[in-house]
């Protein structure tokens, strides 16, 4: 489970949305990591169009012979993320910035897969990372891994049938 705050990451890309998700990248491979190889090898990962400047003159992240590292850390944790996988699915940079938007709507202490509905207009509510059931917006990525590590068991984030 890795710690954000939305606001801070909004600010510290200049809220471009292609910087919103280099850095929840950056935070899920951690402080002082390699986050890849290489510029191009991370717009692949990404898929994503560019890395904004404003991360590499703010010293967020930093090019180095090793490759790009992380040097960018949350400052004041409002909420959190468990599965980073989704990032790297050849989705929409749009839809990629909602989901990250309606995590964040999640405090660091609600342990649920899912928020109420009314934390989210509902013209976020058609994307592929979130489910609309029971006046909940459910967090499909979240729901997948917690299937994976916890196979056979039933929990209270369950969905339930239907």
């Amino acid at each position: 489970m890795k710690h954000f705050n939305w606001y801070e990451l909004k600010s510290r890309s200049d809220n471009v949305p292609e910087g919103i998700i280099t850095l929840t990248y950056a935070l899920s491979k951690g402080y002082n990591s390699i986050i890849s190889s290489s510029e191009s090898l991370l717009l692949s990962r990404l898929n994503i169009d560019h890395i904004p400047q404003i991360l590499y003159r703010k010293r967020h992240i930093v090019k180095s012979l090793f490759g790009i590292i992380n040097n960018y850390v949350t400052t004041e944790p409002q909420c959190y993320l468990v599965n980073f996988d989704w990032l790297n699915d050849k989705e929409s940079v749009y839809n990629k910035i909602v989901y990250i938007y309606a995590l964040s709507q999640r405090s660091i202490n609600n342990k649920n897969l899912y928020i109420p509905e009314t934390y989210l207009d509902d013209k976020y509510w058609d994307n592929p990372y979130l489910k609309h059931k029971d006046q909940k917006i459910w967090f499909i990525p979240e729901l997948t891994h917690l299937n994976q590590s916890k196979k056979g068991e039933t929990t209270n984030g369950s969905m339930g049938s239907g």
